[in-house]
Parts: C-alpha cells; sequence; structure tokens
C-alpha cells in the first residue's frame, strides 16, 4: 500500500491555464512518471499476492513506464512534433492531444482495475467502510478522464471566444477533480496502509 500510495503521488502532474505568455497548456510534471510506474509495479506485484484480482494487472505498469518515457520525450526532443507555434502561442495538435488522451485513458483504466481489486481486499479483511472509499476511486477516475478527453478537445478546434470560455471552464473543471482524485486516492491508500494487516 506504500508503494502504490507514491506510487499515485509521483504519476500526476497539475496541469495550469496559461497566462500573459499565452500559452495554451502548461503541466509542471515534478514528480517523474517513471518512477511512479515502478513504484506502482513493486505496490501491485506484492499486493497481487493477497488480493484476487490484481494477478493480471501487476505487469500493467511496465509497459506504462515505457509511455511515461515517451512522453517525456514528446516534451524534450519530440516538442515540435505534438505543438503548434504562431500568433505568439504554444498549442498542442491534434498528435499532442491524442497522445496525452490515450494516456489518460489508459491511467483510468489502471486505477479503476487496482482500486476495485483493493475494495474486496479491504473487504475481505473486515474493513467495509473502507472498502466503500476505495469503491469510489473507479468512479472519480473515469469522470475525471471524461472530463480532460473533452477538454482537450477544445485545444484542437476553431472554436468561437464563447465556446472558448465553455472549453476553459471544463480544462479548469477537470484540474480540480484531477487535484481531488489524487489525494483522495492516495489518502485511500495511506488508510489501508494503517489498518489492513495481512
Amino acid at each position: 500500500f506504500g508503494a502504490i500510495f507514491l506510487g499515485i503521488m509521483f504519476l500526476y502532474d497539475f496541469p495550469i491555464p496559461g497566462g500573459k505568455e499565452k500559452i495554451a497548456y502548461m503541466a509542471p510534471d515534478i514528480f517523474p512518471d517513471l518512477i511512479g510506474w515502478i513504484l506502482l509495479y513493486f505496490g501491485v506485484s506484492a499486493l497481487a499476492k493477497h488480493a484476487k484480482g490484481l494477478e493480471r494487472l501487476r505487469f500493467a505498469p511496465l509497459p506504462m513506464a515505457v509511455f511515461s518515457v515517451l512522453s517525456f520525450l514528446k516534451e524534450t526532443l519530440w516538442f515540435s512534433s505534438f505543438y503548434t507555434f504562431g500568433e505568439n502561442r504554444i498549442v498542442q495538435n491534434f498528435a499532442g492531444v491524442g497522445f496525452d488522451v490515450c494516456m489518460r485513458l489508459l491511467e483510468m483504466a489502471f486505477l479503476v482495475l487496482l482500486f476495485r481489486s483493493s475494495a474486496v481486499f479491504c473487504r475481505k479483511k473486515g474493513e467495509d467502510k473502507l472498502s466503500v472509499t476505495h469503491a469510489t476511486v473507479p468512479r472519480i477516475a473515469m469522470l475525471e478522464a471524461a472530463l480532460f478527453a473533452i477538454s482537450r478537445i477544445g485545444v484542437i478546434l476553431p472554436l468561437t471566444k464563447e465556446m472558448t470560455n465553455v472549453f476553459n471552464v471544463l480544462s479548469s473543471l477537470d484540474n480540480l477533480f484531477m487535484v481531488f482524485l489524487v489525494w483522495y486516492a492516495a489518502i485511500a491508500m495511506v488508510r489501508a496502509l494503517i489498518r489492513v494487516t495481512d
């Protein structure tokens, strides 16, 4: 549970809207995703020995670690392939948006399967309330992924000023849900670390 908690904290960055620089999207990624996926691999592998349903998921962090390296390269070496420059703006193109949406959907699928299995595990240990907490994470993850996908579409569409404002609101709402998801999931794992023993 401890490794999973740390992995979740390393996994997510927190996008913020661009300011005076007119950058449409900034995502300061303080913690390397690669380390997060490695921690998740060890955490899930250990938990899989005790929780049914995680055997098939234990190797999922490994390909995700590879994708995280590709994501890092996208933001450095391959930046110009995924972003468009013009009119004092730097915006993602279709390839950049598509890559980010696919990554978020894969992360969402991983969290859904992980927390559904951990919810069952907690219930078997007699922690019914904690099980409900873990079972809530997949719902939040699916909602956040949907908001992310919809808000990112607005980056590549030719929009009127009013529609741009709508997508900006959706993007801000997604940011709030992401922060909530990360902390809710992390706290759920900390509570499991404290209360659930083998």
